[in-house]
């Protein structure tokens, strides 16, 4: 047995080409004919693979991660994945302790969430009604986001059934947040809030500053689609981060350090060639300042 899932991990490894077949058939193994014991043992070979391929100073645990080259990234991304779906495949049957953390986190990032908007509609507010303000409405940009930030090892809880996964989660957790935040397309971030500034009016403005995402329709896909959780409504932030990122369930009930930022930020660019249009160009939108209008 052991043999034929090292195999497997070698060809995802090896294969370079993106083929998928080789994760398909991993995938699949692990799905069919594993037992919990090769599990837990595939999820240690895996996470010695990614920590040589990271080569990370072993007697300075807390040393930041160097830079990755692409080819070394992509090696990762599809180590981690091979992680990923099987810590979930381990979680299938959650304890009732796991539920009960499920549900605690759940009710948390959907607080944050709230918050989230609350304070975009508070800091549009302050603006729209601040006598200070540019009567140009290009100029200002409102962006929130929400987002779990790995800083130190409080980030990540120990939980009674570590030994149960066999994973570093302390390491694993902190180096996919590294990649995550400073990949070429980060996907850090759980709940973007930003928004449009103006609207028609303030009502139609503030209705825009909304959650509509949690309509009191569980979120619940993937591995979140599980009958232990059935009388959970889902909210989107836990789906963002297990179904847009590479999140296992295992390591998100890990997660206990999440950054709520919402900011206004001014910016206007000036530019003499870019400004002189004339005046009869139909393409122009009104109401937009150029020097010859």
């Amino acid at each position: 047995m052991k043999e034929e899932w090292m195999k497997l991990i070698d060809d995802v490894e090896n294969d370079r080409s993106y083929n998928a077949d080789p994760n398909f058939n991993f995938f699949d193994f692990i799905r069919e004919k594993t037992t919990i014991e090769d599990k837990r043992a595939i999820v240690q070979e895996v996470e010695r693979r990614v920590k040589k391929v990271v080569n990370r100073e072993v007697n300075n645990p807390d040393y930041f991660f160097r830079n990755f080259s692409e080819s070394e990234r992509e090696l990762l991304d599809d180590l981690l994945g091979l992680r990923e779906v099987t810590l979930d495949e381990m979680m299938l049957h959650p304890t009732a302790a796991e539920v009960e953390r499920l549900s605690k986190l759940n009710d948390k990032l959907y607080k944050l969430t709230l918050e989230c908007f609350e304070q975009c509609r508070n800091l549009w507010l302050t603006l729209y009604r601040s006598p200070y303000k540019v009567d140009d409405r290009f100029c200002y940009d409102l962006d929130s986001t929400l987002r779990f930030e790995y800083a130190d090892k409080d980030s990540v809880l120990h939980l009674e059934n570590d030994d149960y996964y066999g994973s570093d989660f302390d390491y694993m957790i902190h180096l996919t947040d590294e990649l995550l935040s400073t990949g070429h397309c980060k996907m850090d971030t759980i709940v973007n809030g930003s928004h449009a500034i103006f609207f028609s009016t303030e009502e139609e403005t503030l209705k825009e500053l909304t959650d509509t995402l949690d309509d009191g329709t569980s979120w619940a896909e993937g591995y979140l689609h599980n009958k232990a959780y059935d009388h959970l409504c889902i909210c989107y932030a836990m789906h963002a981060l297990h179904t847009h990122m590479p999140w296992c369930l295992p390591d998100i009930l890990r997660m206990d350090d999440f950054t709520l930022n919402v900011k206004l930020n001014y910016e206007r660019s000036v530019s003499e060639q870019r400004d002189i249009v004339n005046e009869n160009d139909p393409h122009w939108p009104e109401g937009v300042p150029c020097l010859e209008r």
